[in-house]
């Protein structure tokens, strides 16, 4: 089986050090590792994570594929990166760096549970935001506004909040549409795949050319 793109049963270790790498740079502290880990273990739902063994990401036309897939239920694709909120702050501005994911809010509770406490994640399209309670409470922002965010590559945006969760540490105190996040970063390809699947399943990736990716356990 070809190396490039490697699929295991809840193999969410690489999806894992990103996060939880992001926030010790972020705060710079122990207890925020060990609250990031468990967050993750707590809030990741999905059966597989496919993710590449180096940094070249995964391209577009592997997510495709994997819905493609036999026993294939939800397939959540997930970028990451980093985002700058600017917000007042006595009387001037100020601005923050925050930990970043990029996912698309399909079926998201089946893959990833952010413990949304106010708004519908489901509305995580366009122009909009989700936001941990943390990040929520340090740039005043709340369900229905917007708030001005810099993407990873310094791009503006002003993004509507549709959602506050108390996950942040485990995934990433901003989340916004994967579209988005991919699309300003330099690569323009996703760190990881979660899947949900129908039972024990087997499948074969097939993708444009000669390339074929062996998924999943034998039943």
């Amino acid at each position: 089986m070809p190396r490039a793109v490697m699929l295991a049963d809840m193999a969410a270790t690489p999806l894992a050090m990103g996060v939880t790498l992001a926030a010790v740079q972020v705060f710079g502290a122990s207890t925020t590792l060990a609250g990031a880990q468990q967050q993750f273990a707590e809030g990741l739902r999905a059966d597989y994570t496919l993710t590449a063994p180096s940094a070249a990401g995964i391209s577009p036309e592997v997510v495709e594929a994997v819905w493609e897939t036999p026993g294939v239920a939800v397939v959540t694709p997930v970028g990451r990166s980093q985002a700058l909120l600017t917000f007042p702050s006595e009387d001037s501005t100020a601005t923050r760096v925050f930990a970043a994911q990029g996912v698309t809010p399909d079926r998201l509770p089946e893959t990833i549970d952010l413990a949304v406490t106010q708004g519908d994640i489901a509305e995580l399209r366009g122009e909009t935001v989700a936001l941990s309670r943390i990040a929520a409470e340090t740039v005043r922002g709340t369900v229905g506004e917007t708030i001005e965010l810099r993407l990873g590559d310094g791009h503006l945006r002003n993004p509507r909040v549709v959602a506050i969760y108390e996950n942040g540490l485990g995934f990433g105190d901003v989340t916004l549409p994967n579209d988005l996040v991919v699309a300003h970063t330099t690569a323009q390809v996703n760190s990881a795949v979660l899947v949900s699947a129908v039972g024990l399943w087997r499948g074969v990736v097939a993708l444009p050319g000669s390339r074929r990716w062996r998924m999943g356990i034998d039943p």
